[in-house]
């Protein structure tokens, strides 16, 4: 426990489009999602704060896996990566096992 898969997706909702972020940890059967303007790094360490404000455990957040995407580095995110020690995987799997996880566990996405 501990681990958990973030990726982005684009969504166009009447001809509006935003980015969706996810988050999921597979083995608590957590599930968080954030819809933005764009996707950047900016917006990746707003969603990061707002996981670590919810998240279920206690001991927290151990391994943060994401695809190699721009908004996935910066030196904020970096930073926030190397305060809480965690270790960020790359992964370009992460979508289509981040998508298959959702769809397994809600039905559709």
């Amino acid at each position: 426990m501990g681990y958990l898969e973030i990726d982005t997706i684009v969504r166009f909702d009447q001809g509006i489009k935003s980015d969706v972020y996810n988050a999921l940890d597979i083995r608590l059967r957590f599930q968080f999602s954030f819809a933005y303007q764009k996707a950047n790094s900016r917006n990746t360490v707003d969603f990061f704060k707002k996981i670590e404000d919810i998240y279920p455990l206690k001991q927290g957040i151990k391994i943060v896996q994401t695809n190699n995407g721009a908004e996935y580095w910066g030196e904020s995110l970096t930073k926030i990566l190397r305060r809480e020690r965690l270790s960020i995987t790359l992964s370009i799997l992460v979508a289509l096992r981040l998508m298959l996880s959702l769809i397994i566990l809600f039905g559709a996405i």
